[in-house]
Formats: C-alpha cells, sequence, structure tokens
C-alpha cells in the first residue's frame, strides 16, 4: 500500500479505499492514520482500538473513540478442581503470607488488578470474589462478599443461575447448621437430574455428604462398577466401606474404635520387660516383630455393628503379666504393650530426672532404671542405667560427656521386684550446660544465668588480652 499513500489526502479516496479494505477485513495501520487527517471519527477509533493503548488506558476505560474489553486484562476464571490445602492455619506473618499455588496465585492476583479498574462491582464479580476466597479456605470472606450478591438479577435468562445457586448451597454447609442445611437441600434436588454431568455430580455430592449427615452410611450396600457416571460416587462409596481399627489401653481393659470390621483376633505375648526393652527399646516402633511368635493366648471377640466403640478385658490369667497385645480384624492389625505394674512414674523433662513411686504416691528406692537414646542420625544406644535414690528419683540423662548433643528423646524402663515395671519416652532436656571439661551439668534458671555471664565475662577477658 505504499504506492498509494500519496494519495491518502483527498478525502474521496481515503473514504472508497478504506471501505473497500473494511469489507475485506484488512487493515493496514499507515492507510487508517490518515484519519487524524480527515478527522474521521469511525477510521481513527478503529486506529485507536487496534493499537497499545487500549492496554494503557485500563480495562473498563470508555471513551467517543475507545471502549475497552475485560479480555484485555488477561483474567480468564478458571476453575481449580479439587483445590486442597495443605495448612488450616496460616504460618509466620499473615500480611506476608502468599497463595502457595502459583497458577492460583496468578489468577487470583489477575483478578484483583481487573477488579480495581472497575467503577463498580456487579454480582458476576462478586461471584467471582467468593470462588476464589473459598478456593483459599477464606470461608468468613467468602460469606461475606456473597451476601453483596442480589439473586433477583439471576432469574433472567443467560445470567450465572445456577452458578449462584451451588455457591449458596455451598456456603449453607457453613451458615445453615440451625435450620438442618434446608437450602442446600432444597437447591440440590433442584438439580439432581441437571442434563450436564460435571454440574450434576457437584450437586448430588451436596446431597449426598447431607444424607451421610442424617442417616450415616449404608455399609451393607454394594458398590456399583457397572454405571461409569458414577465412579466418584462408587469411590466415596469404597472409602466408606474401607475397614478402620484403632485400639488403646484403659488400665486391664482394651478399648477399640473401629469400622467395617466384625469381629477382632487378640494375641497375647508374655514378655520379659528388660530383656525386650534392651532389644527394642523404643518399643512402639518394633512390636509388629510378635506376629512371628506364637502367642500364649488367644481370644476372638465379636464386634457390634452398630457401635463404633467397644472394650474388652484382658483376659484374667494374663492381668499379672507385661505383655504385647497384637489386635487383628479384617487385615487392620493393632499392637499393644501392657505391663502389670503400680509403679508410678514422674518426669521432669527440663532437667533430665524421673521420680518413682508406688501408688500411694510413697518414693521407691532401689528401682532399677535403663535408659537408651535415639540420636540424630535414627541410631539407638544405651545411655545410662542405674537406682533410685531414697527420694525415688534418678537422673537419667547426666553423664560426664558431650553424648547429650546429638540425642533426640530418650526410652526409659523403671523396674521393680515387687512393683512391675514400666517404660516412658522423654524429650532431651533444654537446661544442659556443657564446662569446659566436657561434663554435663543440669542447673535450675537463676544459676543457668548467672552461669551464662561468668561464661561472657570470661571471653571478654580473653580478648582484652588478646
Amino acid at each position: 500500500f505504499y504506492d498509494i499513500l500519496w494519495k491518502m489526502k483527498d478525502t474521496d479516496f481515503f473514504i472508497k479505499t478504506t471501505d473497500i479494505l473494511r469489507e475485506r477485513k484488512i487493515y493496514e495501520r499507515e492507510i487508517w492514520g490518515y484519519s487524524a487527517y480527515h478527522k474521521d471519527h469511525k477510521t481513527f477509533s478503529e486506529l485507536v482500538s487496534n493499537s497499545d493503548l487500549p492496554y494503557r488506558v485500563g480495562t473498563f476505560f470508555e471513551s467517543g473513540l475507545i471502549k475497552c474489553s475485560p479480555e484485555l486484562s488477561g483474567f480468564k476464571h478458571l476453575d481449580y478442581f479439587p483445590m486442597i490445602n495443605s495448612r488450616a492455619h496460616k504460618l509466620g506473618d499473615l500480611t506476608n503470607s502468599a497463595i502457595l499455588n502459583v497458577e492460583l496465585r496468578n489468577t487470583y492476583n489477575r483478578l484483583l488488578f481487573t477488579l480495581a479498574e472497575k467503577e463498580r462491582l456487579d454480582n458476576n464479580d462478586y461471584l467471582n470474589l467468593t470462588y476464589y476466597y473459598l478456593l483459599q479456605d477464606r470461608i468468613n470472606e467468602a460469606i461475606s462478599i456473597f451476601e453483596k450478591v442480589n439473586p433477583d438479577d439471576f432469574d433472567t435468562p443467560g445470567t450465572l443461575k445456577m452458578q449462584y445457586d451451588y455457591m449458596r448451597a455451598y456456603l449453607d454447609f457453613f451458615t445453615g447448621e440451625e435450620t438442618g442445611f434446608k437450602v442446600a437441600k432444597m437447591i440440590s434436588k433442584k438439580y439432581a437430574d441437571y442434563p450436564i454431568l460435571s454440574w450434576k455430580v457437584l450437586f448430588t455430592e451436596i446431597l449426598d455428604q447431607l444424607e451421610e449427615f442424617e442417616e450415616g452410611v449404608d455399609y451393607d450396600q454394594e458398590i456399583d462398577n457397572t454405571d461409569e457416571t458414577k465412579k466418584k460416587a462408587n469411590l466415596k462409596k469404597s472409602i466408606n466401606l474401607e475397614p478402620t481399627l484403632h485400639c488403646e489401653l484403659e488400665g486391664k481393659t482394651v478399648k477399640v474404635e473401629y469400622n467395617n470390621i466384625p469381629k477382632i483376633l487378640v494375641k497375647y505375648y508374655v514378655i520379659d520387660p528388660e530383656v525386650m526393652f534392651s532389644r527394642t527399646p523404643f518399643l512402639n516402633q518394633s512390636t509388629e516383630d510378635f506376629a512371628y511368635v506364637k502367642p500364649m493366648d488367644t481370644q476372638e471377640v465379636v464386634l457390634d455393628k452398630k457401635l463404633k466403640t467397644q472394650t474388652f478385658e484382658i483376659i484374667e490369667k494374663l492381668q499379672n503379666q507385661n505383655l504385647v497385645i497384637e489386635i487383628s480384624g479384617e487385615a487392620k492389625q493393632a499392637f499393644l504393650t501392657y505391663f502389670s505394674t503400680s509403679l508410678k512414674i514422674s518426669i521432669n523433662e527440663n532437667f533430665g530426672e524421673l521420680k518413682v513411686s508406688d501408688e500411694d504416691n510413697k518414693p521407691l528406692s532401689q528401682v532399677y532404671v535403663k535408659a537408651f537414646s535415639k540420636q540424630n542420625n535414627g541410631e539407638v544406644k544405651f545411655f545410662k542405667d542405674g537406682y533410685t535414690d531414697i527420694r525415688g528419683k534418678f537422673e537419667y540423662a547426666q553423664i560426664n560427656s558431650k553424648k547429650l548433643g546429638s540425642v533426640t528423646k530418650f526410652a526409659i524402663l523403671a523396674m521393680s521386684d515387687n512393683h512391675g515395671s514400666t517404660t516412658r519416652e522423654a524429650k532431651v532436656p533444654p537446661n544442659v550446660a556443657t564446662t569446659d571439661a566436657s561434663d554435663v551439668k543440669f542447673l535450675p534458671a537463676s544459676q543457668m544465668n548467672k552461669w551464662k555471664q561468668q561464661k561472657n565475662r570470661a571471653a571478654n577477658r580473653k580478648t582484652r588480652k588478646g
């Protein structure tokens, strides 16, 4: 078009040329540039719209020559599903907390920059903000923003009526407990047969949760693997049908919490506490080894299907023995360590000291105590043993070496001929001072500060001499 540019100052020729090019969907910036010379409003508006000016004046800028489009902002609404945040609470400085998901953070920032340029927000903007607040688990803020939406504006066709209804049903889980989640139930039933599968599944999930909340789960119901549209529902049903088993000791009683387990087999292994402790000090980590040993006795306990928690007594003839108890059912296992003991141990972790007493809180002397330590690298080592003094006390963490620096925790065995035995675990004492002679000493808080001051003064004297 360079050869005809010299004729563009002719008004008639310019208008005819631009009309022909416009009809043929051809845009030539050099020709359109003459619109300013001819004061051609229409052509000049097209020139401006095809320049970078719309990106520079703002997403929602409007004038007689230019009308910007939200698409120019680069913001596009994106669905993030499933969006699962690893932390329910922020760590550190909340003012500098960021969205960990990079894509979500970028999308959210683009939304904020876009909305910041608008003179006023509309219902669609409020829905967008609500959605992105929910993705960040900012529930209270999402509810506050959602309350600004005018529901009457969604009654006309072509609006985000369904999206608004889903958001309303979802938020009812946080606000509708007093009404029995009536709003969520009413809305979800309306869309239960919605023809678009992805939306139908979302509303069906709400109904499923409400049904489970009101009636519980029918564990006898078989899983339907033939219907492809029910894959997600089948997965949830499979989770509900998965057996679970958790056991705790309460004195001579075993408390069992369970799901989908009709009965359990209980195996009792009699143990020598000292031998077992010396071999595996941190008992909770190694009790599974007893699965390869013949038990001293067994019992079968039938569990009530209607209950979720049940208890049973340890076999009476074994209640005075030291035991490892294996509980199994439906391929689930749990191990408990039971000591027949009347020993009571109180541990002062700040100073690495324990006190042993009987059931009447009378201090017990000459009780054998053995301590093992776990190192930073996971290695378990013998640390110290000895006997309690007349006060029933024993300093399990005090030795003349620097071994304590590499210790992460202690396993402690206390054993008495008359009162039985028991084990405990303890943290590393924080109130420790290391002298130049490499001795480890435990100091009260007042002496700790005094010791630090003396050490600082000694260091200052060395510096001045140097």
